[in-house]
């Protein structure tokens, strides 16, 4: 499963923005992140994910997005974002890392040759 990224100074760097487009470009960079679109989010699919759609004119006016005529391209915060090669690379080590058994099991902790009283 793909995370998001975002650096601890994320909400100073939004301060400006109108709670709408706050929370478009936080949805945004989710969305892009669980559907692998490298920041690249289709005009058509963002009333899919978006409460606030219209605020991505918000977004572009303040450079946090550009826009291309099918999508916009998340700018802002995109460099903490991995690339969908690099989240395909890591499932896939996790997929072979998995086929090999797991962790060794444990070494077993010392007993006590004590007999204990039952916990009341």
């Amino acid at each position: 499963m793909p995370f998001s990224s975002l650096s601890d100074d994320y909400s100073d760097d939004c301060w400006t923005l109108s709670c709408d487009a706050f929370r478009l470009h936080t949805e945004a960079i989710v969305w892009s992140n669980r559907k692998l679109l490298d920041c690249v989010i289709p005009k058509d699919e963002l009333r899919r994910f978006a409460k606030h759609p219209e605020a991505a004119s918000e977004l572009v006016a303040h450079g946090y997005w550009t826009e291309t005529a099918d999508a916009y391209v998340i700018v802002h915060q995109a460099r903490y974002q991995r690339t969908k090669e690099a989240v395909l690379r890591q499932q896939a080590a996790n997929r072979e890392n998995g086929a090999k058994g797991g962790r060794p099991p444990k070494a077993l902790r010392e007993h006590s040759n004590h007999p204990q009283k039952p916990i009341r």
